[in-house]
């Protein structure tokens, strides 16, 4: 699926996907200096390689925000970026669209997952009902992961963060 596009309908759209910590602390672009703490992580936030012309890891603007709000929520240790300071950027797309980004959640923690960052939407990032909130994440238990893809109304954030859960869990539940 072409991370750029967004559900024709708009709303959840769910997929699987061979994503893992593993397979991004191995990636070219992150530095010897992090894998081991990628490899670690409960979270991590992905950076877009498409848009930039020499593909540099770019973040959707306020990711800096977003990641200091994850690591006081859920534990500095757990949460990771895969790049190092000095090659962090931000973009800033649409202003009608509330990009949160492109997350990788270890399964133990979706629920407490799901929960900051819905109170980061509401606390943070303050939506209007006719703000259309944007993210994706990949849940992975080790063995097997889904990506949930969200492209919706601000109103419909706390809905689809608890059908999240539940459709991991359903899955989880029929290995």
């Amino acid at each position: 699926m072409n991370h750029h596009s967004h559900p024709a309908d708009g709303g959840l759209k769910v997929n699987d996907s061979n994503e893992t910590f593993a397979a991004w602390a191995e990636r070219e672009l992150v530095p010897d200096s992090l894998k081991d703490r990628v490899r670690s992580a409960q979270v991590l936030l992905i950076p877009d390689l498409e848009r930039h012309p020499d593909r540099r890891p770019l973040f959707p603007v306020g990711t800096d925000s977003l990641f200091a709000y994850l690591q006081q929520g859920i534990g500095r240790e757990k949460i990771e970026l895969p790049v190092e300071d000095s090659d962090y950027a931000e973009v800033a797309l649409h202003a009608d669209i509330k990009r949160l980004g492109v997350f990788l959640v270890n399964s133990v923690v979706l629920s407490l997952f799901l929960n900051v960052l819905a109170n980061y939407v509401y606390d943070k990032v303050r939506p209007t009902h006719q703000d259309t909130i944007e993210f994706s994440v990949t849940v992975t238990d080790g063995t097997k992961a889904k990506n949930f893809r969200f492209f919706g109304g601000a109103e419909d954030f706390k809905k689809t963060a608890a059908e999240i859960e539940k459709l991991w869990q359903d899955k989880s539940d029929n290995k």
